[in-house]
C-alpha cells in the first residue's frame, strides 16, 4: 500500500489529515471531529493513528486507479490485504500486481488469524517486557562496532600516511572497504533508529489487538484482519531485532583485521595491490594460524551435565554429546540448538559423521546408534548392541567399515551388508579400551587403560602387528590418539605426550606437556597442536619436525576438565568441558 496520511471521513474536512479512528462508528477524524465525536460518543473506542499504523486501519484500498474499493484478497507472498484490482489478471494501470501470488480471499483466513491472535498478543506482551532492554543491548552493540570500525581506519591511516604518495589510491580502497563491511554486513544506524519506535507501536498494537479480540466484528473483518497483521509484523520486527543481535554475538563477524603482507612490503611500490587487505577476523586466524587464546567468542550452556565428545557435520553445524544423554546438534549461525536427541540410556561419549551422511554415537549404555539427519529431524535408522559395556569410541574406516572400542576389553570391527552395519570381528585386549585411530590402509592402532603400551593391529591378517612398551601411560577413554603427521602419531596420557614412528613402530620422544595428572583434548590446526587436560587449560603447540614447541597457553580456560577440543574448520576451536559447557575460540 501507498505510504500515505489517511483523511478526515467528513466531507467538511476531506482535506484534512485523520488522527484517530472510530472501531465503533469506522470513521476516519481529524482533530476538529475527535474533539465533537468524544463529547457525543464517550463509550466509543477511538485508536490513535501514526505514521506506521496508517494502513492497518482501512479497509479501501489506497492504490492509485483503484478506486478505494474494499480489501477482500490477502497476498501470502506479501502479507497484506489486497483488492480485486490488485489479484486481477490485467497487468497494466497499475492492476494485477499480486496477480501471481499465491493469494486468498480474506473469508480463507479469518479463523486462522483469530484463532493466532490470542498467542500473538500473548507473545508480543512477553517481548514487550524486554523491548528496552533489547533496544540498549542493540545500541550498545552499534557502538561497539562503530568503535570497532574507527580503531581499524585509524590503524590503517597510520601506516599509509608513511606512504601516502604512492599509495592514494590503495588506501581510499582499503578504507571504502572496511565501510562496506560494516555498513552492509552488520547493524546499521538506521535499524537502531527504527527500533526506537517499537515501543510505541506495541502499546498501541496491544491496545487494539486486545479491543478487537474482545468484540470481533464479521462485518469489519478486513480492518480487523490489519490489526492482527500488524500486530504479527511487530513480533517479526522484534524477533528480526533479536536475530541480528545473536547472529553478531556468536559469530563476532564484525572483527576484521588489516592484513599485511610482510613478504612484500619491500617493495611495496611495485607490487601496491599485494601489500595489504581488509579481512575477517576469521580469515585472519585461519591464514596466520597462530592461536590467541584470549577470551571465548561464546560459550553455550545448553547441557546439564559433563560434555564429552564434539563433532563438526558436513553442513558445517556444531554437535555436542554428554552425560545427560543427550545429543544437540547447533544452529552454524546463531549456535542455539536446531536439534536435541534423547535416544540413549546413559552418557554419549562419541559422535562422527559417516561418510554416507549419517550421525554415528556410541555410549555408556552399551550401544552404537546410527541416525538418519534432515536438517531438524532425525531418524534412528540402526542400534548396534554387540559390546557388553561401555563403547568410549567409533570411527569410520577407509573402507567405511566401522570400528568400536569399550569397556568390555575388546573392539568391534563392522562391516556393512544390505545398508545395515554387522559384526564382522572381535578383538580382545587385555584391559578396556580407551582410543582407537586408523594409521595404514589395513591397520589400526589402539590404546588400553591403564597401560604402559599400544598395539598395531593388521586387520587383512586379523593378527597383532606391534606392541611398544614404555609409552606414555593412558587413563581413561578421554585421551584420544591423533596422527601428527604422514608418519607420526601422538598419544597424550599422564602428564606426557608419546610421539611413535608408525613406520618403524618406535617411541621417538617424550614430552611434558603439563604439570596435572591427565591429558584429555587434542586437536590440530594447520601446523599447530591444541592440548588440554584435567588443569582446565589449553596449550599450543607448534609442531616442528618430529618435536612439539609450546607458544601460547590459556589458564582456566573452563571451571573443570575439559574432556574434548575440537578444530572446527573455520579458523575457530571448540572446547567441553565437566563444567557442562561448550566454548568457542
Amino acid at each position: 500500500m501507498d505510504d500515505q496520511k489517511i483523511k478526515c471521513s467528513s466531507n467538511k474536512h476531506k482535506d484534512t489529515n485523520a488522527i484517530s479512528y472510530c472501531i465503533n462508528c469506522k470513521l476516519y477524524l481529524c482533530n476538529k471531529c475527535q474533539k465533537m465525536h468524544s463529547e457525543f460518543y464517550e463509550e466509543h473506542n477511538l485508536i490513535n493513528l501514526d505514521k506506521d499504523l496508517n494502513n492497518f486501519f482501512i479497509d479501501e484500498c489506497n492504490k492509485e486507479n483503484h478506486d478505494k474499493i474494499k480489501l477482500k484478497f490477502f497476498c501470502k507472498k506479501h502479507n497484506i490485504l489486497c483488492c480485486a484490482y490488485c489479484v486481477s489478471k490485467i497487468n497494466k494501470f497499475g492492476f494485477g500486481e499480486h496477480y501471481n501470488c499465491d493469494f486468498a480471499h480474506i473469508n480463507e483466513i479469518k479463523e486462522e488469524k483469530r484463532n493466532k491472535l490470542k498467542e500473538n498478543i500473548k507473545t508480543l506482551q512477553e517481548l514487550s517486557k524486554n523491548i528496552d532492554n533489547i533496544i540498549n543491548e542493540l545500541k550498545n552493540i552499534n557502538e561497539n562496532i562503530n568503535k570497532d570500525k574507527d580503531e581499524l581506519k585509524i590503524n590503517i591511516q597510520k601506516l599509509f600516511t608513511k606512504l601516502k604518495s604512492a599509495i592514494n589510491e590503495k588506501e581510499d580502497q582499503l578504507l571504502t572497504k572496511v565501510d562496506e563491511i560494516y555498513d552492509n554486513s552488520f547493524i546499521t544506524d538506521e535499524l537502531v533508529k527504527s527500533s526506537e519506535k517499537l515501543p510505541n507501536k506495541i502499546k498501541a498494537s496491544l491496545e487494539k489487538g486486545n479491543l478487537i479480540q474482545k468484540e470481533w466484528n464479521e462485518n469489519d473483518l478486513a480492518n480487523y484482519i490489519n490489526i492482527c497483521l500488524y500486530i504479527e509484523n511487530n513480533i517479526k520486527e522484534i524477533n528480526k531485532i533479536k536475530d541480528v543481535i545473536e547472529k553478531y554475538k556468536s559469530k563476532s563477524k564484525t572483527k576484521v583485521k588489516f592484513d599485511i603482507n610482510k613478504d612484500t612490503y619491500n617493495t611495496l611500490l611495485e607490487s601496491i595491490d599485494n601489500f595489504a587487505n581488509i579481512i575477517s577476523e576469521e580469515e585472519y586466524i585461519y591464514k596466520y594460524y597462530d592461536i590467541k587464546l584470549k577470551n571465548p567468542i561464546l560459550t553455550l550452556n545448553y547441557h546439564t551435565s559433563n560434555v564429552w565428545c564434539l563433532t563438526v557435520l558436513k553442513d558445517g553445524r556444531l554437535v555436542s554429546g554428554s552425560e545427560d544423554k543427550s545429543i544437540i546438534i547447533y544452529n552454524k549461525i546463531t549456535y542455539q540448538p536446531d536439534l536435541v536427541i534423547k535416544e540413549h540410556n546413559d552418557s554419549v561419549y562419541c559422535i562422527l559423521q559417516l561418510s554416507s551422511g549419517i550421525l554415528a554415537s556410541c555410549s555408556k549404555d552399551k550401544t552404537i546408534k546410527l541416525f538418519n539427519i534432515k536438517e531438524n529431524e532425525y531418524e534412528i535408522i540402526q542400534t548396534l548392541e554387540y559390546h557388553t559395556k561401555a563403547v568410549y569410541k567409533l570411527i569410520e574406516l577407509k573402507n567405511n567399515n566401522l570400528i568400536s572400542c569399550s569397556n568390555d576389553n575388546s573392539l568391534i570391527i563392522y562391516s556393512k551388508q544390505n545398508n545395515k552395519y554387522i559384526k564382522d570381528f572381535q578383538i580382545e585386549t587385555n584391559n578396556r579400551c580407551s582410543s582407537v585411530i586408523q594409521t595404514k590402509d589395513t591397520e589400526i592402532c589402539y590404546s588400553v587403560f591403564s597401560d604402559n603400551e599400544i598395539d598395531f593391529f593388521d586387520l587383512s591378517e586379523r593378527k597383532n602387528k606391534a606392541t611398544l612398551t614404555e609409552i606414555t601411560k593412558c587413563n581413561n577413554h578421554r585421551e584420544w590418539i591423533i596422527m601428527i603427521s604422514k608418519d607420526l602419531l601422538l598419544i597424550p596420557g599422564e602428564k606426557e605426550l608419546s610421539i611413535i614412528n608408525i613406520n618403524e613402530y618406535k617411541l621417538v620422544r617424550k614430552i611434558k606437556a603439563s604439570d596435572s595428572s591427565w591429558l584429555c583434548g587434542i586437536c590440530k590446526i594447520n601446523n599447530n597442536m591444541i592440548l588440554t587436560g584435567d588443569d582446565s587449560k589449553i596449550k599450543q603447540w607448534k609442531i616442528e619436525n618430529d618435536n612439539l614447541i609450546l607458544v601460547s597457553k590459556k589458564d582456566n580456560a573452563h571451571n573443570g576438565w575439559i574432556n574434548a577440543l575440537l578444530n572446527s574448520g573455520n579458523g575457530y576451536i571448540v572446547s567441553c568441558s565437566d563444567d557442562n559447557t561448550i566454548k568457542i575460540w
